[in-house]
């Protein structure tokens, strides 16, 4: 019997994106979570997003890749509700918010493919 094996060139293909209510699928562009995005000294901004409190700690404990940039989430909580922020310098803060808040709604529906993601 002959046995194959993945080149790890060549990574398996990522899991299906979360479905909406439909049914849908979701193109990548719409997957995101929700935020508030605020301007810090020194012309840094500082963004924080809500997420389960279930999956604070291990989202916090992994550093994000997104548009050139490598970005630390700690936790906070605020009004009751547990949430990450990050402070970060970015010309466009909005697309650098969004691009965090994609990669955090990928790693939330490869750990559970029920969660929700807002769609924008």
């Amino acid at each position: 019997s002959i046995s194959i094996k993945r080149c790890p060139m060549h990574p398996p293909p990522p899991p299906p994106l979360p479905k909406t209510d439909g049914g849908q699928d979701l193109k990548e562009k719409d997957v995101n979570l929700p935020y508030t995005l605020e301007k810090v000294d020194g012309g840094n901004y500082c963004v924080t997003y809500t997420v389960p409190r279930d999956v604070a700690g291990r989202l916090a404990g992994r550093p994000v890749a997104a548009n050139g940039g490598l970005f630390e989430l700690k936790q906070v909580r605020i009004d009751g509700q547990q949430r990450l922020q990050t402070v970060f310098f970015s010309p466009k803060p909005e697309k650098t918010a969004d691009a965090i808040g994609k990669v955090l709604c990928k790693r939330m529906a490869l750990e559970d493919p029920d969660v929700e993601c807002s769609i924008s």
